[in-house]
């Protein structure tokens, strides 16, 4: 039967380890948190009970039965917990596994999942020889995705109605992640400038924070809604990240560049 074996990762700043009993209360706190409570399926509430039958049993057992391997992720300066990261569905005949994870509330906005989402694609795809990481996040779940693009991976797809979130059913985005693209030239070096384009009554402008109301009721639309791919309901809290942070990072990343059009004259 193939199984990873247990494995310590450190990166500049964390340490992904196994799990162990002394992470029962944050795991509890951080599963309780809102966002989490949202997208992960993870029972609710969640208890002491749950997390101890995780830290001390359920993680390990996952990773002797081939599923996969879970870590608990701390800092590595003072030993606080950061998250929980793994894999699963693990095809030991494909070289493929899919990545999860979740960071408590006060450590996000650091690049800690980042930070460790990257060691675990270096350490599967180089040092274990698997051809293929898979992430996959329900449409909405945007500060998850926003990882994925900075951790480097491609979007790929979108499977309907594939996931469960505490809303119910939910469409999946599906990132992927291969050798090949940890090989590639960093690809700051081939993306487009920041452009400003002018005709004789428009201007093509990089998205702002302003752009989001109108951007909302644009994609709300019914037409909008039946022709694009946006997810639906478009909610201002889908407009905010993409005016202020998605179109912004796929322009770095060098997949693209997108703009705001605005009327010359009267600046709708």
């Amino acid at each position: 039967m193939s199984r990873f074996p247990e494995t310590r990762l450190e990166t500049d700043r964390l340490v992904l380890r196994p799990f162990r009993a002394e992470d029962v209360p944050d795991l509890v706190e951080m599963f309780a948190d809102k966002e989490c409570a949202t997208w992960l399926t993870v029972p609710q509430p969640y208890t002491f009970e749950h997390g101890l039958d995780w830290a001390t049993r359920a993680a390990h057992e996952l990773r002797e039965t081939g599923d996969g391997i879970h870590w608990a992720v701390a800092e590595r300066s003072t030993g606080r917990f950061v998250g929980a990261f793994g894999l699963e569905k693990t095809d030991w005949r494909v070289r493929a596994a899919v990545v999860g994870y979740s960071v408590t509330p006060a450590r996000r906005g650091q690049g800690y999942a980042t930070e460790a989402l990257r060691a675990i694609a270096e350490w599967l795809l180089r040092e274990q020889g698997f051809a293929r990481l898979e992430l996959r996040a329900a449409t909405g779940n945007v500060a998850s995705q926003r990882v994925a693009r900075k951790a480097g991976f491609r979007r790929e797809g979108l499977l309907r109605g594939a996931g469960i979130t505490s809303a119910g059913r939910a469409d999946l985005v599906v990132y992927g992640l291969t050798p090949a693209d940890l090989d590639q030239l960093p690809l700051p070096a081939r993306r487009f400038p920041e452009a400003r384009l002018e005709t004789a009554r428009l201007v093509l402008r990089p998205l702002e924070e302003g752009d989001a109301p109108a951007l909302r009721e644009t994609l709300a639309d019914a037409d909008s809604a039946a022709w694009l791919t946006a997810p639906q309901p478009y909610t201002l809290e889908l407009a905010r990240d993409w005016v202020t942070a998605a179109a912004h990072e796929l322009r770095q990343s060098g997949d693209g560049v997108h703009w705001a059009m605005v009327d010359r004259a009267s600046g709708a």
